[in-house]
């Protein structure tokens, strides 16, 4: 696609799909990057880590957030008022500066009518930062055409911004990358309860993640929301961040590897934080917060590794079919009972027949059985009767090599034993 293209189709979603922005003028500079953070219940100090190894003319873009009265969100707004100076500011806005630190252009959404509704939560948060990033890049005022995506509770390495420039782009990739992915290792309490459950819970993401990339999923990637670079294009293709309380760093990258392959940068690491966490149902603080009574020699926690081996049979039988009729004749059971019993065969029946070409019909099988159907099929195969399983048995599942867990995590983790 050239330029002008992705330009008028930024234009196109900026105008149409983008949350509304706040009326300012210039930015007091323009800027090589942008990096969007939402905000809630953080301390200020914590969230001044999130950049402070950085190098680099770059903005942040902090969403400060709240479903309702939160004196503790509320002190985070007060803390860059006070102790930052202010450059510009307009009604509910405020862009402010200090010494050996990035500019910062904060939103205030968590003053009485301002919040964000709580079904919306995060994902509210950050499609609001990633749009007003989008419109600062279509006027040229970021040089850099991604956006940055990260949480308060990160901490960024000195090379966060080294990613590839966008004029390797042909030398490297069969097409432009929708976005990237970097690598991440999560902070271990001194607490041996507390770094059990951590190493068990990033276990469990490790496992499932390569477990995809082994049975040959295009969807095989770390999905948290401080990991993403998102290509500005792709994003306004997908229609921004999912106004999800949770999931929508999974939603969003599962509808961009469908525009684009996402590159993972496995050369640099973001540290996350442990902390345990009830603010919402899923994700890393509720993970943990489950695993600290747990038994890793007993209790069966991971997903079975046979359920990636039939994986892999299913995306083999899916590439090498040419229709419905010879994906449901295949030796393939599992994947079979699957569509049948929940009844998705009629949804491939119909991209059959709105496919003009078996090529056509191949990419737009690959589309559905997307990185959600095959987490629900992972759930059927499991409930079908491959139970899950204990440590020590998914430690030998072939994709948990020395470049997934490194060897001083995997002696811890025998240690568990």
């Amino acid at each position: 696609m050239n330029k002008a293209t992705a330009h008028s189709s930024i234009q196109k979603y900026l105008d149409t799909y983008a949350e509304p922005y706040p009326a300012m003028e210039d930015l007091p500079r323009t800027y090589d990057h942008v990096l969007v953070i939402p905000a809630f219940a953080e301390r200020p100090e914590s969230v001044q880590r999130v950049w402070q190894k950085i190098e680099a003319n770059f903005l942040v873009i902090l969403v400060i957030n709240a479903p309702r009265q939160h004196d503790k969100t509320l002190e985070l707004l007060a803390f860059f008022k006070r102790y930052y100076r202010t450059v510009y500011a307009g009604p509910h806005w405020f862009i402010c500066e200090k010494p050996d630190q990035p500019n910062l252009l904060i939103l205030d959404h968590c003053s009485p009518g301002r919040y964000l509704p709580e079904k919306q939560g995060v994902g509210l948060a950050r499609k609001i930062g990633a749009d007003l990033a989008l419109r600062l890049i279509q006027t040229g005022q970021i040089k850099t055409p991604r956006i940055y995506c990260s949480d308060a509770d990160a901490r960024l390495p000195k090379p966060y911004f080294s990613t590839q420039s966008p004029s390797s782009y042909a030398s490297t990739c069969a097409s432009k990358p929708a976005g990237w992915i970097y690598n991440y290792r999560h902070r271990l309490s001194k607490n041996t309860a507390s770094r059990k459950a951590m190493m068990l819970y990033e276990l469990t993401l490790r496992h499932y993640e390569a477990g995809l990339i082994w049975a040959g999923s295009d969807y095989g990637h770390a999905s948290l929301g401080s990991l993403m670079v998102i290509d500005a294009h792709a994003y306004a293709q997908v229609r921004g961040v999912p106004k999800r309380s949770t999931g929508e760093d999974f939603y969003l990258l599962n509808k961009l590897a469908k525009v684009g392959p996402l590159t993972s940068l496995n050369q640099i690491t973001i540290e996350l934080s442990s902390r345990c966490s009830t603010r919402v149902p899923i994700g890393t603080g509720t993970g943990v917060r489950g695993l600290l009574a747990c038994d890793p020699s007993r209790d069966q926690i991971f997903y079975n590794p046979s359920l990636f081996h039939s994986l892999r049979e299913a995306l083999t039988s899916m590439k090498q079919c040419q229709s419905v009729s010879e994906l449901t004749s295949a030796d393939s059971r599992p994947l079979i009972d699957f569509l049948k019993i929940s009844r998705r065969l009629e949804s491939l029946e119909n991209i059959e027949r709105n496919s003009s070409s078996q090529d056509h019909f191949k990419r737009a099988l690959n589309h559905w059985f997307d990185g959600f159907q095959q987490l629900k099929y992972l759930h059927f195969l499991r409930d079908q009767g491959a139970a899950n399983v204990t440590l020590s048995t998914v430690l030998s599942a072939p994709w948990l090599d020395s470049n997934v867990i490194k060897t001083r995590r995997r002696e811890a983790l025998l240690a568990l034993l």
